[in-house]
Parts: C-alpha cells; sequence; structure tokens
C-alpha cells in the first residue's frame, strides 16, 4: 500500500492473502526432488494427480502449492524477505538443502536463501524485460566466511546484482547478527556497476526510534546520490568484476582502495611459503583426562615428547605462549601404546565415546586413548609458529618444540629447513600493523558485537 501510495485500506485493491506454513527451500513446483512428486501431465494434457507431498503436521503448504502455485519456480514478479541465518543441525536437511549449489562446507542457511529467492522470480525474457525483483535482508558472513565463496563467485554472477548495501552500522531491534542487503533481478547481468552503501561509523548509541538512527537515514537520504560520503556510509558505484571474488569488502572511507594497494604489491603469500597450510595441530576433545601436572613428568620420569606443554589461543599474546599445563602426548616415537593405555585406562570409556565426524573414536578407525585430531606434520620440525584464532589483534608466537597447540592455537609451518630467523621474519610481518589492518578488512567478526568496541575477529584466512 505504501509503495502504491495508498493511504486508507479503503480504497486498496481487493489484495489476496495466501500464507502458508512450509518449508521455502523444499516445497513448491520445481524445486528439490524429495519425495514430493512433481507436476506432470497425462496424454490429454490434464494435470495428472502427483504423489503425495511430504509435509509435516505443522504444514500446510501443499494445500495451496496447486491452486496458487505457492513456492513456484519463475513466478514471481516480487521477492522481499529475512531469511533465517542459523546453521543446519539435522544431517537430513543438511543434506537435501545440499541441492542448492551455493553450499558449501559447513554452510548457514542465508547461502541456500539467496539462491532460492532468485530462483522463485520470473526470469526475464530474451529482451531482458520482464525479469523478476529481489530483495533481502541476510547476515552477511558469507561476505567473508568461506562458505560464501561458491554463492560470491559462482551464483552471483549469474543473476543481475544492482545494490549491495552495508546494513551492519544498523541498529536493528533484538538483532546482533551483522546484517548486508543485497538487491537484484532474475536475468544475466549488464556491464553497468553495482550501486554498494559501504559502512564507515557502526550506530554510535542505540536510538530510541530504530527507524531514525544516524546510519540508517543516512541510506535512505543517500542511496540514489553515488559518490556521496557521510559521517556514517560511503555511496559508491563498483565495478561488477570487483564483487566477483571472495571475500567482499565493505568498508568506506578509502578502506577498498587501501586494500587494492596492499595486494597489488604484494610480492607473495604466505600460502606459497608455508608448508603444510594453516591449521590446527591437535583437538583432543576431553583434555583434562590428558591433562597432568609439572612435577609428573619427574615423577613418573617422562621425557619433553611424552608430555608436551599445552598452548591454546587465550595465552598467545605479545610475542610469547604462556602454556596452561601438560598434556600427553600418544604419537611420541618413544613411548608405547601399553604406556598410555595405563596412563588414560580410568577414562577407557569416556575416551572411547568422544563424538568424531564419524560417530565414536572406533566408527572413525581411532583408538580409544588417540586424540580426537592430530596433525602429525605440525610436529616433524620443531620450529613451528602458533597465533591466537581469535582476537582484536595478531598475535603469534615461536615454539621452539616442546608444545602442543589446540584448536584455538592453530600452526603455521615452514618447510624443513627453514631456519629460526625465517621464522621471525614472518612473524615479524604478520604482527604488523599493515596485516593486522588487511585481516580485519577480510576475516569475519566472531560472535555477538558491541557496536561501541572493536569486534573479535578470527584470524583464519591465509594470506
Amino acid at each position: 500500500m505504501q509503495a502504491g501510495e495508498v493511504k486508507r485500506l479503503k480504497d486498496a485493491p481487493d489484495f489476496t492473502l495466501n500464507i502458508a506454513v512450509g518449508d521455502s527451500l523444499i516445497h513448491g513446483r520445481g524445486g528439490p526432488d524429495l519425495d514430493q512428486g512433481r507436476w506432470e501431465f497425462d496424454e490429454n494434457g490434464e494435470l495428472a494427480e502427483p504423489e503425495p507431498v511430504f509435509t509435516y503436521a505443522t504444514e500446510d503448504v501443499s494445500d495451496f502449492a496447486k491452486t496458487v502455485d505457492l513456492l513456484g519456480v519463475g513466478s514471481y514478479h516480487v521477492l522481499v524477505g529475512n531469511p533465517p541465518y542459523i546453521k543446519v543441525k539435522d544431517e537430513t536437511e543438511n543434506s537435501n538443502y545440499r541441492y542448492y549449489k551455493s553450499c558449501m562446507g559447513t554452510y548457514a542457511l542465508s547461502i541456500p536463501f539467496t539462491e532460492r529467492f532468485f530462483q522463485l522470480a520470473i526470469r526475464a525474457q530474451e529482451n531482458r524485460q520482464g525479469a523478476g525483483y529481489v530483495g533481502q535482508i541476510t547476515a552477511n558472513s558469507f561476505i567473508k566466511r568461506e562458505f560464501g565463496k561458491r554463492l560470491i563467485e559462482e551464483f552471483l554472477p549469474t543473476i543481475r546484482l544492482t545494490y549491495v548495501i552495508d546494513s551492519s552500522g544498523v541498529h536493528i531491534p533484538d538483532h546482533p547478527t551483522p546484517t548486508v542487503i543485497l538487491i537484484g533481478r532474475r536475468t544475466f547481468p549488464h556491464n553497468e556497476p553495482i550501486r554498494a552503501i559501504l559502512s564507515i561509523q557502526a550506530e554510535p548509541t542505540i536510538p530510541t526510534d530504530s527507524a531514525r538512527g544516524y546510519v540508517w537515514q543516512s541510506i535512505i537520504e543517500n542511496i540514489h546520490k553515488p559518490d556521496t560520503i557521510t559521517n556514517w556510509i560511503n555511496v559508491t558505484d563498483i565495478p561488477r568484476e570487483h564483487l566477483s571474488s571472495h571475500p567482499w569488502t565493505l568498508a568506506g572511507g578509502g578502506v577498498g582502495k587501501i586494500i587494492s594497494i596492499i595486494e597489488a604489491n604484494l610480492t607473495c603469500r604466505l600460502r606459497d611459503v608455508i608448508s603444510p597450510p594453516v591449521g590446527r595441530s591437535i583437538r583432543v576433545g576431553a583434555d583434562e583426562a590428558f591433562m597432568r601436572p609439572s612435577k609428573y613428568k619427574e615423577r613418573k620420569n617422562l621425557d619433553s615428547q611424552t608430555l608436551k606443554t599445552l598452548a591454546i589461543g587465550e595465552t598467545i599474546r605479545d610475542w610469547s605462549a604462556n602454556h596452561v599445563g601438560n598434556i600427553l602426548y600418544p604419537y611420541a616415537s618413544n613411548v608405547s601404546a601399553k604406556e598410555i593405555e595405563r596412563e588414560l585406562w580410568p577414562w577407557r570409556e569416556l575416551l572411547a565415546q568422544r563424538r568424531t565426524f564419524q560417530s565414536n573414536m572406533a566408527d572413525a578407525n581411532l583408538q580409544w586413548y588417540d586424540y580426537m585430531q592430530h596433525t602429525a606434520s605440525a610436529y616433524k620440525t620443531p620450529l613451528s609458529i602458533g597465533f591466537a584464532f581469535m582476537a582484536t589483534h595478531n598475535h603469534l608466537a615461536l615454539d621452539r618444540g616442546g608444545s602442543a597447540f589446540n584448536r584455538s592455537a592453530p600452526v603455521i609451518k615452514l618447510p624443513r629447513g627453514a631456519s629460526e630467523d625465517d621464522h621471525l621474519e614472518i612473524m615479524a610481518t604478520l604482527n604488523s600493523s599493515t596485516a593486522c589492518f588487511w585481516l580485519k578488512q577480510v576475516s569475519q567478526p566472531r560472535g555477538q558485537r558491541d557496536r561501541a568496541r572493536s569486534p573479535r575477529r578470527a584470524m583464519g584466512r591465509p594470506l
């Protein structure tokens, strides 16, 4: 009504509202073929009765599917929505949603829903006219986290994206998840640039009326004014090819240009000089059972390879790692399985039931006294660089051997033969303000954030 400038309900057209309950990623004509039946025609051209559509007791979407073609592919003139952002825990649903080609890794629901929105819109005709319009506000996690790579590089280039609005600085009541607004049409892209609203500063305080917040008002007042810069946003037209690779950088105030300068002057990338890739070294799953007091080594006559010091991400600060204790290391060359079994025997049932990706330890072809994950390559050479996986700034520490790093402290390994100076050179680069700036632009903030403070970021993307 507002879009049609209708002020009174009595003057409004006779709208027909169809409200249904169902899984909008699965149901509807042309959707995933998951025991839902198909729309098929018999030899007389009449619509054949499809197989029964599976629905839960709380769903009534099948009552509308045939009468109004609810959720029919290519049937909507306009789609507007705010899809869920959670990850799918149910294994069957997780598998079903991978029908959408953009899903990869441990994806969030924002990925298949972005693809689904454009799938439901009317496809443009040969003259590129008549394409359906799509607008959605969704979690911005895909723009930097790895599971968004396929959506950005493979799917979005197939549609005409017209607006990308960084709404992460907008205050949305009871909605802590940072968001981005995507607007486009279901047609192959033209050569025109994409209008982008880049973020400069988030809402300084919680506004009394969120609709009157500084950031939101700045967006709606300046969205049609390219090359506008306010205290809150930067309105610009970005060449389409700049948004065709993952990750996106949607920070305004010249940040994008600085990132371009940094990347244009690279002499090499970290992944080209390390071996193997950055990653965790151990994941125990029951740390307490493996932990031992400091004097235990002397009392049991254990060497530094059998009982390693344990480093975690929270204690790696200011170029050093403060260890949190000692941990049994079942993979030392001079320790026998019987010794480890004897040490851990009282906890054997607990350890055997640790849950892996393949169910329990035995199902994963692991012994009950093994770690849930052990990256052997992290211990083939003594020198390692451990870093805090989640922190406000880069924190790295050199380990000269004898330590184990848990899942919150991944390690960087250089090729065999690399000197200590080589390791210190890498650390100096990664601890620099330039590297910190770059990582904060391409890494995703983790968890709920206080808009008045700097968010913690995951240093999880290799340079």
